[in-house]
């Protein structure tokens, strides 16, 4: 068979009629889906992957094709399973789906999907550490400092006010910030700043947000 140009994508590739018939099953997506392209092609997509028949799926994938809009992404996050693709070592590969409609020259619209595999990414990302998170512009990386549980007088901070202590260690600074180095602790406003949901200990915010600066020997973030 002449290798078909879908096979040398680096990434799973096929393409599907209107009806959701499969008419290109490319080399990768044969690989990763454990699915050979003669049980595929010239069938419907929902007969292998039910998933597909699922009203809100295909909503979204004829609205795609009907009005010719901007490509329907399916995340790993909000859309497991919906193909399933496995990893030599039998595990499933956490990717990004995208359907873009294609016109032909008979005036008929097709589907040309696409599956990236970002297992590696999201992998490399769950490894991060926080010395390897670079602020850009203004932005400014703190570490959270624990709450106080009482003053230096014995006094007994109530918790509701532990929460609203926002005392930080400056990480790092982006090329925008001026007056702040790593190594400060600084105090922010209320409730500003957002964390990454990997380094829940960490913030990230707008210079702009800073009240003060403590006059603390400077220590470096853990």
């Amino acid at each position: 068979m002449t290798p078909d140009f879908l096979d040398f994508l680096p990434m799973g590739a096929f393409i599907i009629d209107r009806d959701y018939t499969v008419r290109k099953w490319n080399r990768v997506i044969e690989e990763w889906s454990r699915v050979p392209r003669g049980e595929i092609e010239g069938k419907p997509l929902g007969e292998k992957f039910k998933r597909f028949d699922e009203p809100r799926y295909r909503h979204a994938i004829e609205n795609c094709l009907d009005n010719n809009t901007a490509p329907v992404l399916f995340s790993p996050a909000l859309h497991k399973d919906l193909l399933p693709t496995f990893k030599p070592d039998g595990s499933k590969r956490i990717q990004v789906i995208s359907i873009s409609p294609i016109a032909r020259l008979t005036g008929s619209v097709q589907g040309f999907v696409t599956i990236q595999d970002i297992t590696d990414l999201k992998n490399a990302i769950r490894d991060l550490t926080p010395d390897q998170v670079t602020p850009c512009r203004d932005r400014i990386w703190f570490q959270r400092i624990p709450a106080f549980e009482e003053t230096a007088g014995g006094l007994v901070v109530p918790e509701k006010a532990q929460k609203n202590q926002n005392v930080c260690l400056v990480c790092s600074v982006g090329p925008g910030v001026e007056d702040i180095e790593p190594g400060d602790v600084v105090v922010l406003e209320s409730f500003s700043g957002e964390s990454i949901g990997f380094l829940d200990d960490f913030v990230m915010i707008s210079a702009n947000f800073v009240m003060a600066k403590l006059a603390v020997e400077p220590v470096c973030c853990s």
